[in-house]
């Protein structure tokens, strides 16, 4: 009896009929044969062996019968476990559990399930990291073929905050040493991020950016940093002499209330005084001007009523501090005039 081998794939029903065969029997006797075979349903518990039962069993005495059966194959089941990738923040502890997964072609009844790991590492540079899943039971694991690839886990920046503080010196002065100083927020204390502080170059009364630089730069790839740095001011010192500094002085009142009369081609002169650190009054244009352009910035218009005024009508000149006109055009009508407040950009006495 020739019985051909059968198979089928792990979780599936077996084939029915179980498999086929043939003899070289006289077609009268009619012999036919059903099948069984050994009980098992793994992939290594087999092959389980096919038995042939002949019949009908009154003819087969009449023959020296070869039956040995046939092998019954459990094939490997295709299945794919498929990991979600996951991240965190830098820092942060790994999340519990580190991912989640499915599987797709397991059978219930062997209830796989899968633990977590991922390759080490705690910087952002060095991932991602590989996550494996480990499944369970091993027991069951044999009887698929499964694709089972992990997937990745990311380690995000840290937000996180350099605050510079601002700071100033007088005109004249040596920088402070140190420029400035400075806090982080945000950082790891165990990274030790500090910072070194430099400005932009400048001597003239003005501000100048103040740059921190934060190291140790090997762990820096692991923030997002705001660092935005911070203002540096020179300013004027205090005056130790006979007049008040960044104050007008006469012939203009400082409160503004002045009321000027101009003739001809006279100007009026805007008078104050600055000083540096020893309280001296600086008279290098380019350092009372500094930033200004060589202007005075006017703040306001105070005006007043001047009788009798004895310039030619028409005439409209402006200066860098005051401007009249005659309203109408008669010598003998009141002007309008203006005192101009600047701003204590600027002049020296």
């Amino acid at each position: 009896m020739d019985d051909r081998s059968c198979s089928k794939t792990y979780g599936d029903a077996d084939p029915n009929p179980l498999t086929t065969g043939s003899g070289d029997f006289l077609a009268a006797d009619n012999v036919t044969a059903s099948y069984s075979r050994d009980p098992g349903e793994t992939v290594l518990g087999g092959p389980y062996h096919i038995t042939a039962t002949l019949s009908p069993s009154e003819v087969l005495s009449n023959y020296s019968i070869t039956n040995a059966g046939a092998s019954f194959t459990i094939n490997t089941r295709p299945a794919t476990w498929t990991t979600s990738p996951a991240s965190k923040t830098y820092g942060d502890a790994d999340p519990n559990p580190l991912t989640t997964g499915s599987g797709s072609g397991f059978l219930a009844a062997d209830n796989v399930t899968a633990t977590y790991t991922r390759a080490a590492g705690e910087t952002v540079l060095g991932g991602p990291y590989h996550i494996t899943a480990t499944l369970n039971p091993s027991a069951v694991l044999s009887n698929y073929s499964i694709t089972n690839a992990g997937a990745d886990f990311t380690i995000n920046t840290r937000l996180a905050t350099w605050t510079t503080n601002p700071n100033s010196k007088v005109y004249g002065a040596s920088d402070p040493n140190p420029l400035t100083t400075g806090s982080g927020s945000g950082f790891l204390a165990a990274d030790n991020v500090t910072a070194t502080y430099t400005r932009a170059a400048g001597e003239l009364p003005g501000t100048y950016h103040i740059t921190a630089t934060l190291s140790p730069a090997a762990v820096l790839s692991n923030y997002n940093v705001t660092n935005n740095g911070a203002t540096f001011s020179i300013g004027y010192g205090i005056c130790s002499g006979p007049n008040p500094g960044g104050v007008i002085l006469p012939p203009i009142n400082s409160d503004g209330t002045s009321v000027c009369k101009r003739q001809g081609g006279s100007t009026i002169p805007v008078k104050f005084t600055v000083c540096d650190v020893n309280g001296n009054p600086i008279s290098d244009p380019n350092a009372v001007f500094a930033g200004t352009g060589g202007q005075l910035t006017m703040l306001s218009d105070v005006r007043g009523q001047v009788e009798n005024i004895n310039e030619v009508g028409g005439t409209d000149i402006p200066d860098a501090a005051f401007r009249w006109s005659n309203a109408s055009g008669s010598s003998t009508w009141p002007r309008t005039t203006s005192s101009r407040v600047m701003s204590i950009h600027s002049a020296s006495t």
